[in-house]
């Protein structure tokens, strides 16, 4: 059989990801089913890479905690110093609140 699955983005209707496995239903219902690892890796990667452009493009007093703490954390690990700074200056926008 072929799993597909979509991450929907629920207030916007779009599409973060998709991707199709074959796999078998046994193997999906047990929880031994190799592509639901697959899944949760790039599903999580997908919320990251979004909540990291929401970041980005939007003023951060405009973006909602989650997306704050996480577009932060995504900001911290990157090589540039503005980078940097504009973690920091997300985390004490998320801090005041």
């Amino acid at each position: 059989m072929t799993l597909a699955v979509n991450l929907v983005e629920a207030l916007s209707q779009r599409i973060i990801w998709s991707g199709s496995y074959r796999t078998n239903l046994p193997d999906v219902v047990s929880g031994r089913c190799s592509a639901l690892a697959q899944i949760l890796r790039q599903t999580t990667i997908a919320i990251i890479h979004r909540e990291l452009h929401k970041a980005q493009v939007v003023d951060h007093h405009n973006l909602k905690s989650y997306s704050l703490l996480i577009g932060a954390i995504s900001l911290m690990h990157r090589l540039s110093r503005e980078d940097f700074w504009r973690a920091e200056a997300m985390l004490r926008a998320l801090i005041a609140r």
